[in-house]
């Protein structure tokens, strides 16, 4: 038996697919090895400023991980817990999500929620204040897209018989620094180390 010129010609192209099959392996076993491969990992915009550049530069100091690569995505912590239930991403650092039983959340991170103002606003001479004291002036808030965040800082407001005068809301903490140094209004956040960057107390 031989083959026709036709069986000659898709042959050819079977050899090509198995060579293809075989290098798909040789990766996936060189990826798939403790020492190497590829990390699709996300997290928090307010994270790539400092802390996850430090996580990474001391991961990859380590030699058993010179070899790693990362895909690297930021969103709000809802869209990053959606993508991780999709297995888009292999790990990823967000706000806790209540509800969520698929996903095993581990704390790494502590941060507290301090009060912002511009440096020449009534509270800035202050060293602390009560809840009580806030509900007078324009608050800077979050929106839906920072739910975790705005679920906490509303809590803070729950026991309050007057509610907070939200003028506006906005998804992460560089905006809400910028409208508190021009004294927009005030605003309470988690206590970030890039403040430090903006004219605000």
């Amino acid at each position: 038996m031989e083959l026709t010129k036709y069986g000659k010609i898709l042959s050819s192209y079977i050899t090509r697919g198995f060579d293809e099959i075989e290098n798909g392996e040789k990766t996936i076993r060189k990826l798939s090895r403790n020492d190497s491969g590829m990390i699709d990992f996300a997290f928090l915009y307010i994270l790539g400023a400092n802390f996850v550049p430090r996580l990474l530069s001391n991961f990859l100091k380590m030699e058993t991980s010179k070899n790693i690569s990362f895909s690297l995505k930021q969103n709000n912590s809802r869209v990053i817990v959606e993508n991780l239930k999709k297995g888009n991403y292999d790990l990823a650092l967000c706000t806790f999500v209540p509800n969520e039983e698929e996903i095993l959340f581990t704390p790494v991170l502590h941060q507290d929620l301090i009060l912002i103002t511009a440096p020449e606003h009534p509270l800035s001479v202050k060293e602390e204040v009560c809840i009580e004291e806030l509900i007078s002036y324009p608050i800077i808030g979050y929106n839906s897209k920072a739910s975790e965040t705005q679920n906490v800082i509303s809590n803070l407001f729950s026991t309050s018989i007057i509610k907070p005068n939200i003028i506006c809301e906005v998804e992460e903490e560089m905006s809400i620094a910028g409208l508190v140094s021009i004294n927009y209004g005030i605003a309470i956040v988690p206590d970030l180390e890039f403040f430090t960057n903006f004219p605000i107390k």
